[in-house]
């Protein structure tokens, strides 16, 4: 069978095992002779004869035979195996059917020959394809003009900007020259090519000559095109070049005002823009605010304050309109509803204040509307602009708006849409403005509270919001009581009923959005939250029995890890459930159904009940779980468990030689970067529980520490991932101190190692490698050393003395505004002054 004969059998629906056989041969032919295969497939896609659906196809497949992939580069290095004259031939044969007048075998060319350019040029061959292309479009076929701007457009959008920049002038000309084409095709193409050309265009740019030309004679003559499809993509070139030139913006910015201006009119006076042109409209204030709310611009220069009073009525009209008739947000496209709430919500993170008084007028009128559409809309637009950045002065509206708000939740006639924005709102408010929730509390309760028992859409909002209002009363963690204690009883009642019995618990994530609720106000832990926590903890084991023999792969794990975060709370108050949580959480460790959860589980139980726990039959599955290196929860999981059972302290000792090996030991493993620093970490907690017991391992571990150490300040490790280096440093210094002062009588084991110490923490100063927690570590350890080494050992002493770089950091920070740090840095002095006093050095 030749390629030719399987393409036609490919395309007969009779037989579909033939069919098959065929599709193998075609795909086998590429794997063995990939010239060969193209050579055919271009023969066909260059066959008039040959039915046009067929010849589009076979542009297709070969197209994606020369595309890479984001992991590999293999195709590409396939077409340079052929030979040279042969991959000429191939070429031209993708170049002839630019100019053929059937539309799907021209695209599918377009395409090959932008694939093959793209592998050619980025590698510095093919040098005549930019002129070859902008003499097609100056050619007199409009066929080969629309499929060589096409082509054009395809090499920008894919192309590295660096390899093409050079050749913008050309590419841009044969842009210009076809949008001028008497053609819609032939401008569309060019207009696309445009949009995707602008990313390289920084040197053209630069010359206001040349730029004044692109933004008013290309980009503006797309956007005030009556063609939609020319005016879509002119406002998308808009949004792209405001995000790549904003600082070219300013001399361009009335007239794409006006741009929008005109679109968001039409669109709200219903003059049948369509719902993609306004999109783009607002996409480019969108893009404007984005860029100046993370800016460090004066309010007075940015385009969005001084737009402000024009641009947000016309967004909240524009929401309102695109309101009136659908509320629904359940599909994730962007529509202009959503883009208008979320252009909303980056003026107010640009503006700050000067946007409440537009939106409370906004709301005003809208709540009084018999249309509960609308006045959805006007609590979704307060909602938006919840996250701006609002001063002190704004809480009073704040609190005004969001009282009317919890009255359309507790009114029986609001529909769905309303509830579930309003619940949004809720919490949002409960994000950002926690003060006003605390003072309204009386009020925010009761109206969330039946909502949980709707539907599930509105049901899962709910249980979002009383998760957020919760968040509001973090200030009072651990406190004996707080405001919100009393609220605490019947709304876990009715988040438990959620979670487990809801009829569609299923939908919206609703079953996990209310354990996210329970936990969040379990993790309160106020006192009097006790009693309430550990009532629930028989009807959990009751659940964990039953989703267990159920398999429920939702409610499971989630009852477990709710659990944990009771017994957590509650600590020795579980002692009377002790047996029933011990004899469950081993169950479900042994069945590893869920043994991440498992593990965190009994760790907490070992934590609240030390004296009953059997660590002995605990620390084979801590051990299993660091050892699980592909699985980073688990490895996290377990080392938090590690840290539970060494608040055994003493009473671990017998277990330290196995744990320590397979700390050792997986240490050598390339590993996610959050466990590292939590491993380190890891070590000391063992030394810290097992004092002088440590001593036979410390050796060891010290060479360890000394390795982490310079991961930790290695240049090329900091420049890729600065943050997990941080974290190492941090972790490091942190178990340097908890490993000394665990040593105790034999800390005299640590001089060898104090110089490797000195020279670690000197490194980090000299290169400005600190933070407040290093700083403050460094500190209380230089002390230590010098308070248990310095006196013992005088090179140790005298060494600390004169590093200049120590004493002058040290210096930098005893009147330091921060009382820890301040008495970190007078200690670290004085300890270094006593020890070198020691041995006469003053």
């Amino acid at each position: 069978m030749s390629i030719l004969e399987a393409f036609e059998t490919f395309f007969n629906p009779q037989n579909e095992d033939a069919r098959k056989q065929a599709s193998n041969f075609i795909e086998e032919s590429k794997k063995q002779d990939f010239a060969r295969y193209l050579y055919e497939m271009c023969s066909i896609l260059n066959n008039e004869a040959c039915d046009p659906q067929k010849r589009q196809m076979a542009g297709i497949l070969s197209a994606n035979g020369l595309r890479d992939t984001r992991d590999s580069n293999e195709n590409s290095q396939r077409w340079w195996k052929i030979p040279e004259d042969q991959r000429a031939v191939l070429k031209q044969l993708s170049l002839n059917p630019l100019g053929s007048p059937e539309d799907n075998v021209r695209n599918a060319a377009s395409v090959l020959v932008s694939n093959i350019a793209v592998i050619e040029l980025q590698l510095g061959s093919w040098p005549e394809f930019v002129d070859m292309i902008v003499a097609n479009v100056r050619q007199p076929n409009l066929f080969l003009q629309q499929g060589s701007l096409q082509c054009l457009g395809y090499v920008c959008e894919s192309i590295k900007r660096e390899v093409i920049a050079t050749r913008s002038a050309e590419i841009l000309n044969a842009v210009d020259s076809g949008t001028q084409s008497e053609s819609e095709k032939v401008q569309e193409s060019a207009f696309k090519a445009l949009l995707n050309s602008l990313s390289f265009v920084k040197q053209i740019v630069e010359d206001d000559q040349h730029r004044n030309y692109l933004v008013n004679n290309l980009i503006g003559k797309a956007c005030l095109s009556p063609n939609p499809k020319f005016k879509i993509i002119g406002l998308q070139c808009s949004v792209r070049f405001a995000e790549l030139y904003y600082n070219k913006l300013s001399p361009y910015i009335s007239s794409f005002f006006e741009i929008t201006q005109t679109c968001l009119k039409s669109y709200v006076h219903g003059d049948q823009t369509s719902d993609e042109i306004v999109r783009q409209a607002i996409e480019f204030w969108s893009t404007i605010a984005e860029i100046e709310g993370t800016s460090t611009l004066v309010e007075e220069e940015k385009f969005t304050v001084k737009a402000l009073n024009y641009v947000v009525p016309l967004l909240l009209n524009c929401l309102a309109e695109s309101s009136k008739e659908n509320n629904s947000d359940d599909d994730d496209e962007m529509d202009a509803r959503k883009a208008s709430s979320t252009c909303i919500s980056l003026f107010s993170q640009s503006v700050g204040d000067r946007i409440l008084p537009l939106v409370e007028k906004f709301a005003s009128e809208q709540f009084a509307s018999p249309n509960q559409n609308l006045v959805e809309c006007a609590v979704l637009a307060f909602g938006s602009i919840l996250e701006g950045e609002l001063s002190a002065a704004s809480i009073m509206p704040v609190q005004n708006i969001l009282e009317k708000v919890a009255m359309f939740l507790l009114n029986p006639s609001s529909k769905k849409h309303l509830r579930d924005t309003s619940c949004w709102t809720v919490g949002r408010v409960a994000q950002f403005f926690p003060s006003v929730i605390r003072k309204t509390i009386v009020h925010i309760v009761p109206c969330l509270a039946p909502n949980l028992k709707l539907g599930a859409r509105v049901a899962s909002q709910a249980c979002w919001a009383v998760q957020q209002v919760a968040t509001a009363y973090e200030e009072d963690r651990g406190e004996p009581s707080s405001p919100f204690s009393q609220y605490v009883k019947d709304l876990l009642d009715t988040l438990f009923e959620v979670a487990y019995n809801h009829p569609e618990g299923s939908e919206y994530n609703l079953a996990i959005t209310a354990f996210d609720a329970i936990n969040e106000i379990v993790l309160l832990s106020f006192g009097d939250m006790k009693p309430i926590l550990l009532n629930y903890v028989g009807p959990l084991l009751d659940e964990l029995r039953k989703t267990f023999s159920a398999g429920d792969s939702v409610r499971l794990p989630q009852t477990c890890s709710l659990l944990q975060s009771i017994i957590y709370t509650i600590g020795g108050v579980v002692e009377p459930v002790f047996p029933q949580l011990n004899e469950a959480f081993f169950t479900l460790l042994k069945s590893e159904q869920i043994f991440e959860e498992a593990l965190g589980a009994a760790g907490a139980l070992c934590s609240a009940c030390p004296r009953r726990f059997d660590v002995q039959a605990f620390v084979p599955y801590i051990t299993a779980g660091i050892k699980s290196i592909q699985k980073t929860d688990v490895m996290i999981t377990a080392l938090n468990a590690l840290a539970d059972i060494t608040s055994l302290g003493p009473a671990i000792t017998p277990f330290c030689r196995e744990i320590l090996h397979t700390l050792m030991e997986t240490l050598k493993h390339d590993l996610d970067l959050k466990v590292r620093p939590m491993m380190i970490i890891g070590f000391a907690d063992i030394a810290q529980a097992i004092g002088e017991e440590f001593l036979p391992y410390f050796p060891d571990v010290m060479h360890l520490f000394r390795f982490a150490a310079e991961i930790s300040v290695d240049a090329k490790q900091i420049l890729q991932n600065e943050e997990y280096a941080e974290h190492l440093r941090e972790g490091i210094l942190s178990s340097y101190v908890i490993v000394l002062q665990a040593l105790g009588s034999k800390n005299e084991a640590m001089i060898p190692f104090a110089k490797q110490v000195l020279e670690y923490i000197i490194y980090i100063i000299a290169q400005e490698l600190t933070n407040y927690k290093i700083t403050t570590s460094i500190m209380g350890l230089l002390g230590d050393i010098a308070a248990n080494l310095g006196t013992k050992n005088a090179e140790v002493a005298i060494y600390m003395k004169e590093q200049q770089t120590l004493t002058a950091f040290i210096q930098s920070f005893v009147e330091d505004e921060d009382k820890k740090v301040r008495r970190e840095a007078r200690y670290a002095q004085n300890q270094i002054a006593s020890a070198a006093r020691a041995f006469g050095k003053i």
